[in-house]
């Protein structure tokens, strides 16, 4: 018995030596307060400090440059209020490996809190073996 559960840990050990920070064929790091997600088409840095990011393409050259989310939020009485990423007091992330009509995927969710505002969530997915990137956002509002 005690065996099988060696073998166990033995084997979930390996699997995350073999694929650690490379999930699907994207390196993604975080140094520091910046996130690095690369492919061998594209990298995305984004700036945990500031929630904006830029996106170079295989030759190093830059193509999006302090980009962020926004949305804005209409109140009862219709004013209207801009919220951002630029705004946020905590921003984390975290990724989720996935196949889709595309074929193999990793997803990197970038959540940024504003206040009690709302929340902002910059997903980018990532197809490693393709030459193109979706980025779409999720929100949420109290």
């Amino acid at each position: 018995m005690a065996r099988k559960k060696l073998v166990k840990y033995f084997l979930a050990l390996l699997l995350c030596l073999i694929f650690g920070s490379t999930a699907w064929g994207a390196e993604i790091e975080e140094d520091g307060r910046m996130l690095r997600v690369a492919t061998g088409h594209y990298t995305i840095q984004y700036d945990l400090d500031r929630g904006s990011w830029d996106l170079r393409d295989n030759s190093n050259q830059l193509i999006l440059k302090n980009a962020f989310a926004g949305m804005v939020l209409l109140s009862p009485n219709d004013r209207e209020k801009l919220v951002t990423s630029l705004d946020a007091e905590k921003i984390t992330w975290e990724k989720k490996a996935g196949i889709n009509q595309f074929g193999e995927s990793v997803d990197i969710y970038v959540n940024c809190l504003i206040s009690d505002l709302a929340t902002i969530t910059t997903v980018f997915r990532v197809h490693p073996e393709r030459r193109f990137l979706i980025i779409f956002l999720i929100t949420s509002v109290p």
